[in-house]
């Protein structure tokens, strides 16, 4: 990548970057610059991988400069270019990135509600005066289909609940911060 004319180093890693994004990855016969077939596709999937797994990770993009350094043996223009690329698509990858990770599994979360309800009547006298949490899940499944998930908690289960997401945040801060 060090031999690229500064244009062409631009339109390879923007084009990169729209393929991190979900858009197409640029193609030998769109950008000729005389690499073999096998040295193109390389070097388009080190940069790919190193901007996808470590554009967010830092604001001086220094884990970046190091997988790129490792991964492609660039030069440190070169390695500045790519980060000044990177920081002007920040927005763009935060968004793919963070779209990409919700959606793992079947379901995707578009949005959530809340109702609180005072049961004042049962079957039995323990179920009298009775505080419970209503929440209502908007998921859209990988077909695309939209489906309404209600759970009702009591008191007790929104407190394991609240420590079950309180558990998962931490998880998730430690993945982060490795």
């Amino acid at each position: 990548m060090d031999g690229l004319s500064i244009n062409v180093l631009e339109k390879v890693v923007h084009r990169v970057v729209d393929g991190v994004c979900g858009g197409s990855l640029p193609s030998v016969s769109e950008i000729d610059i005389g690499w073999s077939l096998g040295e193109w596709g390389s070097t388009i999937y080190k940069l790919f991988n190193s901007i996808k797994s470590n554009a967010l990770s830092d604001q001086d993009h220094t884990n970046l400069k190091k997988a790129l350094a490792l991964n492609l043996s660039c030069n440190e223009d070169t390695l500045n270019s790519i980060c000044s690329i990177v920081d002007a698509r920040i927005n763009d990858l935060k968004k793919a990135i963070l779209s990409e990770s919700c959606a793992i599994g079947e379901f995707r979360l578009l949005s959530f509600d809340w109702d609180v309800k005072l049961v004042v009547s049962g079957s039995n006298m323990n179920s009298m005066s009775k505080t419970l949490l209503v929440l209502t899940f908007q998921m859209e499944t990988t077909d695309g289909t939209i489906k309404d998930v209600c759970v009702e908690m009591n008191k007790d289960e929104v407190g394991d609940f609240v420590a079950s997401l309180s558990s998962a945040q931490k998880s998730v801060e430690e993945l982060a911060s490795s």
